[in-house]
Formats: C-alpha cells, structure tokens, sequence
C-alpha cells in the first residue's frame, strides 16, 4: 500500500464522528486488510446485562470491512452485513476487529471481519458487500 492512499485512508477514517465516538483506532493498515482496535467502556459500549452491545459490534465490523476496501483505493458504501454472534464478553478491556477484501470487483466488493477479545477468542465473524461509488483518488480531486 502506497503511502499517499495509506495517509488519505487514515485521513477519512480519523473523520468518521461514530468510529471517533466509540474510540475506534486503527493498528494496522495493508492492501486489503485492516486491523482496528475498541476500548471497551461499560457507559458507551454495553447492553444493559453488561455485555458488549450488538450496535457496537456491528459498527466496528463495518468500520474493519469498510476501511478495508478503501486501502484498495475505493471508495464504498454498505450493500449487506450478514454477523454471526459466536460470544461475548463482560470483562475484556478492548476487542479487535479485522477485516478484509475478499473479492475487488469492479461495481461490488465483498469482505469479511473477525472479532476477538484480548485472549484471542472469537466474538463475531461476518460478512459484507459493498456498492464501489468511485476511487480515493477520484474524491480528492473533486
């Protein structure tokens, strides 16, 4: 991955006010794959029985599948999530979501996101496709 479009994918990223929100932190960026980080805070990223909310999940699974398809240079937008909850946790203190590109199409991409606790133990796996509207490249000189 190019340093410019390394650079403009974290650009875009640091500007999403619901990533920002939730504290989500990108750790590793690659061709096609992402790694991001979420600190999990009982008053912003639980349930009311104290596990990590569905909604906080499916918004770092999007952000990782998402991000993903940027460090390949488009641009996207969410067509599917298909989650599967595998568990959950009460008490790690942040999860890690990776994401990656599993088909660059040129008007489709279709991804896929794992989910882990700090022991490494799977909490979500999932799915996504994503409608391409352009290229990084393209926004910027817009």
């Amino acid at each position: 991955m190019d340093t410019w479009l390394k650079s403009k994918v974290e650009e875009m990223f640091n500007n999403n006010p619901l990533s920002s929100r939730l504290d989500i932190s990108i750790s590793l960026l690659d061709n096609g794959e992402v790694t991001m980080v979420m600190p999990i805070v009982n008053e912003t990223h639980t349930n009311f029985y104290g596990f990590i909310h569905g909604g906080s999940f499916s918004t770092l699974v999007d952000s990782v599948m998402g991000v993903a398809c940027l460090t390949v240079g488009k641009l996207v937008v969410t067509s599917d999530i298909n989650m599967k909850f595998i568990s959950n946790s009460k008490t790690t203190p942040a999860v890690t979501g990776v994401g990656r590109v599993i088909h660059n199409g040129k008007n489709l991409m279709v991804t896929e996101a794992e989910i882990r606790d700090e022991n490494k133990r799977l909490l979500v796996k999932a799915q996504g496709s994503y409608f391409v509207q352009g290229s990084v490249k393209e926004s910027m000189l817009a």
